[in-house]
């Protein structure tokens, strides 16, 4: 009988050695296999979208509508390659602040390609936007305005623009083409990027376009 109760013991304590062991190498496990992923930030989300947008076989993009004039390199670009966009601002999302003003957050890219499609130049530019009543009516009927401006060595590029709302993540794209000739003292390619802030006083008859000292003047 006490051997019968001896071996019971046994097999109880043993029991609940096996149990202790199993909870253990299970809550190892399971923390093993836990990790905690941070959420990519807007500015991240923001770089990867015009990334791929940019792409040169990524299909055209027509949530955003605009137009880009391009401006080969002569003196009165200062020697650089002058893009100019008018961007159909019925398809930004201004929001209304409290003094009045609509205020935009709009992105424009410009991505320069060989002939064999290599990357071979960008520009960036953040165009904050805090417009007028007058001003915002004037850029509803002409387009809400970026410039650019492209250092480019002698030869023939494909162009593709990007424009993004930094409010809503819609996006346009659009293709061009340029040729860059030889101009004697042409100024070394500059790699710096602008954040410009559009700020009005007073509304103009003509199109808006951005001063050299990154305020716009409306």
């Amino acid at each position: 009988m006490q051997r019968w109760m001896n071996l019971a013991l046994f097999l109880i304590v043993a029991a609940l050695i096996f149990f202790s062991l199993l909870r253990s190498v299970c809550g190892v496990s399971l923390r093993a296999t836990v990790s905690e992923t941070k959420p990519p930030s807007s500015a991240d989300t923001k770089i990867q979208d015009l990334q791929r947008a940019l792409e040169l076989n990524t299909p055209v993009q027509t949530t955003l509508v605009f137009h880009a004039r391009v401006a080969p390199p002569s003196p009165q670009t200062q020697n650089k390659v002058a893009v100019q966009y008018a961007i159909d601002a019925q398809k930004l999302d201004f929001q209304h602040g409290a003094d009045g003003r609509e205020y935009a957050s709009v992105e424009c890219v410009a991505q320069a390609f060989t002939e064999k499609g290599e990357a071979v130049k960008a520009s960036a530019s953040t165009y904050e936007a805090a417009l007028k009543p007058e001003s915002f009516k004037l850029v509803s009927e002409e387009g809400f305005p970026c410039t650019q401006n492209l250092d480019l060595p002698v030869g023939n590029y494909l162009l593709k623009f990007a424009v993004r709302d930094n409010h809503t993540g819609l996006i346009g794209t659009l293709y061009s083409s340029v040729s860059v000739p030889h101009l004697p003292g042409a100024a070394l390619p500059s790699a710096k990027r602008r954040v410009k802030r559009l700020q009005d006083e007073k509304p103009r008859s003509h199109k808006l376009r951005p001063q050299e000292d990154s305020t716009f003047v409306a």
